[in-house]
Order: C-alpha cells, then sequence, then structure tokens
C-alpha cells in the first residue's frame, strides 16, 4: 500500500502546472525567464492573475495528496511523494518546480499552523540576509523541528524530507549567493517603504 501512495503522490505533484497555465498564454515555461517552471516564473512572465492560478495548482494537489492518503493513514508519506513530483516531474523529464507551493499545500492538511509560523521564520531571514533562496533553505531547516513538534517522529522524517529538497533545488542559487552573484531582494523592507 504504501509504494501506491507513493506512486500516485508522485504522479499527481508531477502534473505540471507552472507549464500548463504558461501554455494557455502561448508562453514556454522552460525556455523563457528563470526556465524554472514554477509560479515565480509565471508572475515574472505573466503577471498575478496566471501566478495566482499556477499557485493554487501547485498547492492544490499537495493538499489533495494529503488528503487522499490521510483516508488510509498515511499522509505524512503522501507529502513527501507529490512535493518530490512537482520537484522532478515525469512529464517534464526529470525538471520541475522548487516545490514551495506544493509543500504549502502539504502543511494545509497536515499541520496548518506551522504555516505561518515558517512564514515569520522567512521574513526574519530574509530581511537579515535579502537573499530568497537562501531564506528559504533556513527556513527550511526548521521544519524538522516544526514537523517533530507536530507530528511526531513520522513529521521529523518528512521535514528532513523536504529540507533536503529544498537544498538541491536551490543549490544553483545558494551557490550564487556565497559567489555574491545572487540578487538580492528584501521583502519587509520592500513592503515597508511602499507604505510610506
Amino acid at each position: 500500500m504504501a509504494w501506491i501512495i507513493l506512486l500516485v503522490s508522485y504522479l499527481l505533484g508531477s502534473i505540471p502546472g507552472a507549464v500548463l497555465v504558461a501554455r494557455s498564454r502561448g508562453v514556454q515555461i522552460t525556455k523563457e525567464g528563470s526556465t524554472n517552471p514554477g509560479t515565480a516564473n509565471v508572475l515574472r512572465l505573466l503577471g498575478r492573475g496566471p501566478a495566482l492560478m499556477c499557485l493554487l495548482i501547485d498547492a492544490g494537489k499537495g493538499a489533495a495528496a494529503v488528503l487522499l492518503a490521510e483516508m488510509v493513514g498515511m499522509g505524512i508519506l503522501a507529502a513527501g511523494g507529490v512535493i518530490a513530483g512537482h520537484n522532478w516531474s515525469i512529464f517534464l523529464r526529470g525538471r520541475g518546480g522548487k516545490g514551495i507551493a506544493t509543500m504549502a499545500g502539504t502543511l494545509l492538511i497536515l499541520s496548518p499552523i506551522v504555516i505561518p509560523l515558517l512564514g515569520i521564520i522567512y521574513l526574519g531571514i530574509n530581511y537579515l540576509s535579502s537573499y530568497i533562496a537562501l531564506s528559504s533553505v533556513v527556513t527550511g531547516l526548521f521544519l524538522p523541528v516544526l514537523l517533530g513538534w507536530q507530528l511526531g517522529q513520522g513529521g521529523v522524517y518528512l521535514g528532513f524530507a523536504i529540507a533536503l529538497m529544498l537544498i538541491i533545488k536551490h543549490w544553483k542559487n545558494l551557490k550564487q549567493t556565497l559567489e555574491g552573484k545572487e540578487e538580492r531582494k528584501n521583502i519587509v523592507k520592500g513592503i515597508i517603504s511602499k507604505r510610506r
């Protein structure tokens, strides 16, 4: 049963929301912008409406995978599978997004309280560093503790798995950060300056 849950979750996660949304607008997302098939690239190329649609698809498949698997008590396993599917889609020959929206969808079902906590941690790290990728990865390192607190030992394993996937998917950005080549974007300061 576990292998079936993992496989179905992976296939569901492999549905490339960004590719489908961009294609409906005549854009080949894997060849334009950052070439990353995720919500951020859709936002960059097509604007807020299509990006929101992509976000809902990616988060929705994460939530759906966990909801279905929870019927047999394997929501945690499904969460790992659906995020992996998004990150390394079989339909994109192993390419994929970075898994943030899909992860949020899984956590919305497994442990909703963790989402605002991660948001606070992310914004705090971004305020201090101004690096998007670094903020995402460091925030991910808190997942084993937060999910362990909420979900027990299975949550710890899931947290480590997600953190590892975040590191792998952001490795290029982390390398550029260390080399001083990564673009800096301070979200908190940007919000504050807009309000002024």
